[in-house]
């Protein structure tokens, strides 16, 4: 059977007692949580997150990238519009894949099957999670798209415990 058959049986499950028909497209929360796309750290799980409460972002390492930087400039914008702010709270992780880029063979793979340029492999690897944190927040500062008056804070989930670790505590950008 297709993994995607399981997936859409468990949909028909889940639609059966849905209840959130009504949620605002207004996160209940002014958060925004960028993260991994490890399957390992659902921050919907970690967090006890229901519906509604988040915007979450994830890519390959939970870095700051470009296109990260727009979508958050975005939602600020939208945000500002509706009378709210925006927190961006980074949750990078213990034992992450992206760890495994600094391999050069690798490295070499995934610039020429997926086109990224050695710049763009080396920003998401990730050699020492304080390091990579720091770096994640210098790249949001230096934005030209990112507000200096955005509160932004950042923490180490541990995939051996569970345990999410704050590493910087919520802070406004131009103070970090």
């Amino acid at each position: 059977m297709s993994e995607i058959k399981t997936l859409q049986n468990r949909n028909q499950q889940f639609s059966a007692t849905f209840r959130y028909g009504e949620l605002s497209k207004k996160p209940a929360f002014s958060t925004v949580i960028v993260t991994c796309v490890d399957a390992r750290i659902d921050p919907a799980h970690f967090l006890k997150l229901e519906p509604g409460e988040v915007i979450t972002f994830r890519n390959t390492g939970g870095r700051i990238t470009a296109d990260t930087e727009r979508e958050l400039a975005a939602l600020w914008f939208m945000g500002k519009q509706m009378g709210g702010n925006l927190e961006i709270a980074l949750i990078h992780h213990t034992d992450c894949g992206t760890e495994s880029f600094a391999n050069p063979q690798l490295k070499q793979g995934l610039t020429k099957v997926v086109g990224l340029s050695e710049d763009d492999v080396e920003q998401r690897v990730i050699h020492n999670h304080q390091e990579s944190i720091q770096d994640d927040i210098a790249r949001l500062k230096i934005s030209s798209f990112i507000s200096d008056d955005i509160v932004v804070s950042a923490h180490l989930y541990h995939t051996d415990t569970g345990h999410m670790e704050q590493i910087i505590a919520p802070t406004a950008l131009k103070d970090c």
